[in-house]
């Protein structure tokens, strides 16, 4: 049986737990933000890894008839107008570099207070 009281449990110094808690906070706040998620998407795009389908909910009867008057126009079903537009309206954008991407971040997390990872480092093995 084991000794539940003999188990070594990790202990962080005030100042340790103070930095991951406000690092967890930043990360989150990131994350929220719409950089981090743009990387995401782009990543996924570049993996090629992103799902097919699309579903659009609670559109307009008025907006539905149009998308089916012009899909009957030019010959396609729904589906495959609704497909063409979104495809003429998303090759025309432009997608922002990794660098504008960083950039932003950057701006976003500016006036937060950061501690160099030396420093961390540093407090991580004067722990040990």
């Amino acid at each position: 049986m084991i000794d539940r009281a003999s188990r070594a449990t990790p202990t962080f110094a005030g100042s340790t737990r103070t930095i991951v808690r406000d690092l967890a906070r930043d990360w989150l706040e990131i994350l929220i933000s719409g950089a981090a998620i743009a990387i995401f998407v782009l990543n996924e795009i570049i993996e090629d890894r992103v799902a097919g389908n699309l579903h659009v909910r609670n559109l307009d009867d008025h907006l539905i008839a149009k998308l089916k008057t012009r899909a009957a126009r030019h010959g396609r079903s729904a589906e495959a107008e609704h497909r063409e537009i979104l495809k003429q309206a998303l090759e025309t954008e432009v997608e922002p570099s990794f660098d504008e991407l960083a950039a932003q971040l950057r701006r976003l997390t500016a006036r937060r207070k950061q501690t160099p990872a030396e420093v961390l480092l540093r407090e991580g093995r004067d722990e040990r």
